[in-house]
């Protein structure tokens, strides 16, 4: 198990699943964004310039019931499977989103 309630965002690095799927971590404050795409790698965004697929993975967390754990995950998986694929609630304004490798790579290279 993955302690992360202390952690700051930009120590959450992104990692690779064994499915090849990214987990990356996003806080969320009001209409503000802030992504860790990588080691202390760290992408700022608003409404306007959020990508769709965090976007659409967010509201999907938002909408699920219980999407919000108690601190802790086991190896990048949900704990309801539903979620595996589309991210969940870490704290209320910590998100761990699924992102194909290709939209990893692309929010690295902004």
């Amino acid at each position: 198990m993955i302690l992360i309630s202390d952690t700051p965002l930009e120590r959450l690095t992104p990692f690779v699943r064994a499915d090849g799927l990214c987990v990356v971590y996003a806080s969320v404050k009001e209409d503000d964004y802030c992504v860790c795409v990588g080691d202390k790698q760290l992408r700022f965004y608003t409404d306007d310039t959020l990508p769709n697929e965090i976007k659409t993975s967010i509201a999907m967390i938002r909408a699920f019931p219980r999407s919000t754990l108690d601190q802790q995950f086991e190896y990048g998986y949900a704990l309801d499977p539903a979620l595996n694929d589309i991210g969940w609630r870490v704290k209320n304004d910590v998100y761990a989103l699924v992102l194909e490798r290709k939209v990893l790579e692309g929010m690295k290279l902004e």
